[in-house]
């Protein structure tokens, strides 16, 4: 079982996420928007398989590096190219009407940067690596679901996204691999250590969120004066 503290963090992330401005369910968006939006995820969702590769050098023990390895070959489609998670986002862009470039050649907003250094940092930190891995997952869920709401608002003829499937259906290993790294071959003093780079995480993400939201919110104002 996790530590207590991991768990309440792991509970308050459904929460913390759905009550993110930017998921509002009264917030209206048009395409330049969602193309906003997408474009900022799309770098973290495109890094997230180097974090992975690059957490794997630095575990010691061949179960943790087992159930990270599991992670990144679904990240990857499982070495089909159609299921792995870029290739299925791209698809979901490309039924919005979005052009893939757009998406590719964002410019990061400054949360994003924030976002994106803090997890290329965690390449040679163990530790912080760890807390970020658990975080991550532990909010993923939560985070392609409300994407995901917005992809299907704009598609209101579909009832499905490939993305989002493959998340419902891995999610929960992935949750609990990511458990099991926490658990096995980490000392307790280096617990505290991990749960304050996690938490860290967390505010990272809310940050990442609020910062696309004042984008659009600055963008609209500009538009009207």
């Amino acid at each position: 079982m996790l530590n207590s503290n991991f768990l309440q963090l792991k509970e308050s992330r459904r929460t913390a996420i759905q009550k993110s401005p930017l998921f509002s369910r009264d917030l209206e968006l048009n395409r330049e928007e969602l193309t906003l939006i997408f474009g900022q995820y799309w770098h973290l969702l495109a890094y997230f398989p180097d974090f992975l590769a690059h957490l794997i050098t630095l575990l010691p023990k061949l179960e943790q590096k087992s159930a990270v390895a599991r992670i990144l070959s679904e990240e990857l489609g499982n070495g089909n190219i159609q299921d792995a998670h870029e290739g299925a986002y791209f698809e979901a862009i490309r039924e919005l009407g979005i052009d893939e470039n757009q998406i590719r050649n964002s410019t990061l907003l400054p949360s994003t940067e924030a976002m994106m250094r803090e997890y290329h940092s965690c390449a040679t930190d163990r530790l912080k690596a760890l807390g970020y891995f658990a975080s991550t997952e532990f909010a993923d869920l939560w985070i392609v679901s409300n994407l995901g709401r917005l992809m299907l608002n704009a598609l209101p003829e579909r009832k499905r996204v490939k993305w989002i499937d493959l998340h419902v259906t891995q999610e929960p290993g992935h949750v609990t691999d990511a458990g099991q790294s926490l658990k096995e071959n980490v000392e307790a003093a280096e617990l505290p250590v991990i749960f304050q780079h996690a938490q860290n995480c967390a505010t990272r993400w809310d940050d990442f969120f609020v910062g696309i939201y004042e984008a659009i919110q600055s963008d609209r104002l500009e538009s009207v004066s």
